[in-house]
């Protein structure tokens, strides 16, 4: 029998969840979640639909599936070329650009988990709460040990939003610090608390880098997206006031 190679590795994480971890060269490890379900299920190129899991009794996580994709923002969006290769950072990092058929899905079967729009690290991003497993997937929202990287279509001020809404939707489900450790160190990096790093330039922009003593939380983008979040008085005086409540 041939041996497969792949450059992800996926084990399950509970009944309905599996965990890949792609091997990517960015070096960026990338975390993937793919709930599988009795009736339908969600793919990932060919890896979900050809390579054997050895945690799914060796069987791919998704024969034979189409491709389905989600975006919260605008289908020009993820539907354009020239706007994709854009916002996707393909035109800037010489990787080809996917091709998406962008449809209006309809309402079917009930699957439990919820899609939450949370703008901020970028105008689409996505969270997925799943209530009766108590798991909430934020995506780029929130990493640990890695810069939290945020293009020139990010917003600053989106993301505190969202850190705050997130934490308000677990919070009387479970205990989860890291959403108060995010926006606690974002507010030290706006207050001026925290020295930036010259990270050189991309797309044109200066970008600068702010890394906690301990390196488990950091931000890197354009400085223009941090000046933008200082100046904005009604944005500073929120966070403060989100994180007064943070540490309530």
């Amino acid at each position: 029998m041939e041996t497969l190679s792949t450059y992800f590795a996926c084990s399950r994480l509970n009944d309905t969840t599996f965990v890949i971890i792609e091997d990517d060269k960015q070096g960026g490890y990338p975390f993937i979640y793919a709930k599988v379900f009795a009736s339908t299920c969600h793919c990932l190129r060919v890896f979900l639909e050809t390579y054997p899991i050895v945690d799914n009794d060796e069987n791919p996580l998704n024969a034979g599936s189409s491709k389905n994709y989600a975006s919260s923002y605008d289908k020009p969006f993820v539907n354009e070329d020239s706007k994709l290769r854009t916002s996707s950072l393909c035109r800037f990092l010489g990787i080809e650009t996917l091709k998406y058929v962008v449809m209006t899905g309809e309402r079917g079967e009930d699957l439990g988990p919820v899609i939450y729009h949370t703008p901020g690290h970028t105008p689409d991003e996505l969270a997925v709460w799943n209530p009766q497993e108590r798991v909430t997937f934020v995506g780029d929202t929130m990493y640990e040990w890695m810069h939290i990287a945020f293009p020139l279509e990010g917003d600053l001020r989106l993301y505190s939003n969202t850190l705050g809404k997130l934490r308000s939707l677990v919070t009387a489900w479970n205990n989860c610090p890291s959403y108060q450790n995010s926006n606690r160190f974002l507010c030290q990096v706006i207050e001026g608390m925290v020295d930036s790093q010259d990270q050189g330039e991309f797309r044109d922009e200066p970008l600068i880098s702010y890394d906690r003593e301990d390196g488990k939380i950091s931000f890197i983008g354009p400085k223009k997206l941090f000046d933008e979040f200082r100046k904005d008085r009604e944005a500073v005086r929120a966070i403060r006031e989100r994180q007064e409540i943070f540490n309530a």
